[in-house]
């Protein structure tokens, strides 16, 4: 190209979209060593998250809006939408932890954590309370750390102290992303603790501090907003829980205090709430969308959407409904017997703890659950298929299982494998724990798989349905015959493998530690950077064409697998919404909470529930949290408008499965924006009356990974815009 006096290139590309968050799960410690960091109330303080079109206060013991009489009622904004309106939606948000333990005298008790409101009889804290070391005085006040303001920060971050390299990040952002990263428009962070509970006189958390008491809980909670268009009227909190003490949890529940505020003073009377389930959201409305101190401004909704719960691989249920969409959903009949918070398989039908918040009830659809079979026909080629003997056999079992009755049969030895097996799934191809299509050699494997020998296919014809038991493992493999000889088959304990029975009951009990993607998103271009996950380093796994996994590595692993995918968790989402008048809630009842709240399959139905002023608590639960475990808990308050006419609140609650799609989108996409194409290196050749520009392909090779996981072409260059001046 050929351009007359002096020019100025640029490479323009213009978009305005969200993005994603991988999550990296953070597992169990071995031999966890607890920290030193201990609660105190009188470093409580409060700052005002105001990132973007969303204004409220935010607290640094696990609470948000406004807490009442505790600070000055004049400092304290309940969530305001737009702000600096007035017009409010939320009157607050608060984290409630419980766990059962087995104290000194071998007796059951059910600690629960809140964030305010409780003393002791002799008038001492009962609630989280902040961790000292991370914020800084203010005009003489304690403050939340903010982003925004160094004069927030503490002089030595506590939790970095350990950084060889720069002990503390003094002078440093201690942010989400990284040191002095600044990625959200503002961003507060906080630590609480539950140490001072000591109601509890002979359960101890940690043994190597007997003044320490609760169950031994760390949270740490961020805060954060983008102005960013999509998800202008979000905030997200995110809160991380770590047992930092030296027992494990057998069962831990997390509830979250919602009390809605459509309207704002003198108008909340006349709220309406639902949930949805599969979609781990709630919302609240108000019944006629009109209030007084709105004016003429027709009242939206708000929700609060669960991005990140802890998950369940071994339920054999859905839980987050993302898996095979045509598959059985679980019945009422199949509730009969089982207790839903033991983790066992009480009724024998092969789920554990279904409850009443997996079947279908108003407006929620159920869920599915594995089966063992191919529903939607996509399963790995070879894979053997129901007959009708099968059928017939498992007509007389009483959950239609094949084999049937297998807490009779020894080589089962009570596993259960095909579940309602009936007329209906005749000849859909099942799992048998048999790469039937030799691809797992070929694919991401990661163990050297065995084949199956003729000894073993000798041994199979000796039973009646041609299985073979693995020794030492529970590893069962079906319809071995001639046609098996030399093929690879599962030999690790029955955890999933690639290659093996792929595509059937996908995506259900999926995991992010087996080492699998899942979910099938890893990119050979994009994503092959090994298990740093840092392109052109050259370390382990980097180029080699698969995906590598950073489970049990200490480092991430690449994108999009395991710890740095979070779809490949099948999150618990919600198990039990309640809700109560507001200001009904037993504060000081740890047995209300836990029965109430934290047991799984327990539900307000919103249909028959008439306008009125209310708390709601969603809670996700149970799991287990070992010594020195972590899991995240990631959530985000959405604000919505509608129309002044909205029978039903049905447009409100499309806006609100709008905005909660992006932003979980945000989410899942670490929270990284579409980003305009690298600028290409410009050489400017001068000649006679002309100068001569190359440039390099740098623009037009790019990829963003964004643009790419909401459908777009990733490869989105569109071309160059070339300016001449003549200054």
């Amino acid at each position: 190209m050929f351009i007359n006096n002096k020019i100025c290139l640029k490479s323009i590309i213009l978009f305005s979209i969200l993005s994603t968050l991988t999550f990296a799960q953070l597992g169990q410690v071995d031999q966890h060593i607890p920290s030193k960091e201990r609660g105190d109330p009188r470093f409580r303080a409060q700052a005002q998250m105001e990132g973007n079109r969303v204004r409220t206060t935010i607290f640094n013991f696990a609470f948000t809006g406004r807490t009442g009489g505790e600070f000055p009622i004049d400092v304290q904004t309940p969530y305001e939408w737009p702000k600096n309106t007035g017009e409010v939606y939320l009157a607050l948000t608060g984290l409630i932890l419980g766990g059962e333990v087995i104290d000194n005298n071998g007796e059951i008790q059910h600690i629960i954590d809140v964030p305010s409101y409780r003393t002791s009889p002799s008038g001492k804290s009962w609630n989280l309370e902040p961790i000292p070391g991370y914020s800084s005085p203010v005009d003489g006040k304690n403050t939340i750390a903010n982003s925004l303001d160094p004069d927030t920060w503490p002089s030595s971050w506590p939790d970095k102290s350990g950084d060889l390299n720069d002990p503390g990040w003094k002078g440093s952002w201690n942010g989400y992303f990284g040191k002095n990263i600044f990625n959200a428009d503002q961003e507060l962070f906080a630590k609480a603790s539950d140490d001072r509970y000591d109601r509890y006189t002979n359960y101890f958390p940690d043994t190597t501090d007997l003044t320490r008491r609760g169950l031994g809980i760390i949270v740490d909670q961020r805060t954060l907003a983008w102005t960013q268009l999509l998800i202008q009227d979000d905030v997200f909190l995110l809160y991380t829980l770590r047992n930092d003490g030296t027992k494990d949890i057998p069962k831990m529940g997390v509830t979250i205090w919602f009390a809605d505020f459509v309207g704002g003073n003198g108008d909340s009377q006349d709220d309406i709430a639902d949930f949805d389930i599969l979609g781990r959201f709630l919302w609240s409305r108000d019944s006629d969308n009109r209030a007084p101190s709105f004016g003429n401004d027709p009242v939206g909704a708000v929700a609060l959407s669960f991005l990140e719960t802890p998950g369940n691989s071994v339920d054999r249920i859905d839980n987050d409904g993302d898996g095979e969409a045509l598959g059985p959903k679980v019945t009422e009949e199949m509730l009969a017997g089982e207790i839903p918070d033991n983790g066992i398989d009480d009724n024998g039908n092969g789920l554990i703890d279904e409850n009443q918040t997996h079947i279908p009830f108003g407006t929620q659809p159920g869920t599915t659950f594995a089966n063992g079979l191919d529903d939607n026909n996509n399963g790995e080629e070879g894979s053997p298929v129901v007959t009708q003997q099968m059928i017939d056999e498992a007509a007389n079992d009483r959950w239609h299982r094949w084999p049937p009755n297998p807490e009779n049969d020894p080589i089962q030895n009570g596993q259960v494998w095909l579940i309602e097996l009936t007329q209906k799934d005749l000849g859909k191809k099942y799992n048998d724990n048999i790469d039937n299509n030799n691809n797992s050699n070929s694919s991401t494997s990661y163990n050297n798989l065995p084949t199956i020998t003729q000894a073993m296919i000798d041994q199979a014809a000796t039973d009646q349905y041609h299985r073979y038991k693995v020794p030492g493992t529970p590893v069962i493999l079906y319809n071995l015959n001639q046609t098996s000889l030399g093929k690879k088959y599962l030999n690790r304990d029955g955890l999933r493998d690639v290659g093996i029975d792929e595509n059937i009951d996908e995506m259900i009990d999926e995991s992010r530690t087996d080492g699998i993607d899942n979910d099938g998103d890893w990119n050979s271009l994009t994503d092959d950077v090994g298990l740093d996950g840092v392109p052109g380093s050259g370390d382990l796994g980097e180029g080699d064409g698969k995906p590598t996994s950073g489970v049990g590595t200490g480092r991430p692993g690449e994108p999009k697998v395991d710890l740095t995918d979070v779809k490949e968790t099948d999150q618990i989402g919600i198990t039990n919404a309640q809700r109560i008048a507001a200001g009904g809630l037993n504060i000081n009842s740890d047995a209300q909470m836990w029965f109430d709240f934290m047991i799984p399959g327990k539900y307000f139905n919103p249909q028959v529930v008439a306008p009125g002023e209310y708390d709601l608590f969603v809670s996700s639960s149970l799991f287990p949290m070992k010594a020195g475990d972590v899991q995240p808990f990631s959530m985000v308050v959405i604000l919505v408008n509608g129309p002044q006419i909205d029978p039903g609140g049905v447009l409100r609650r499309n806006e609100v499965l709008k905005k909660r799609g992006r932003a979980q989108q945000t989410y899942q996409n670490n929270y990284k924006f579409a980003v305009a194409p690298p600028a290409p290196l410009l050489t400017a050749i001068p000649g006679n009356n002309k100068v001569t520009l190359n440039w390099d392909d740098a623009a037009e090779n790019s990829y963003d990974d964004f643009t790419a996981n909401i459908g777009g072409d990733g490869h989105h260059f569109e071309g160059y815009k070339i300016y001449r001046s003549s200054d």
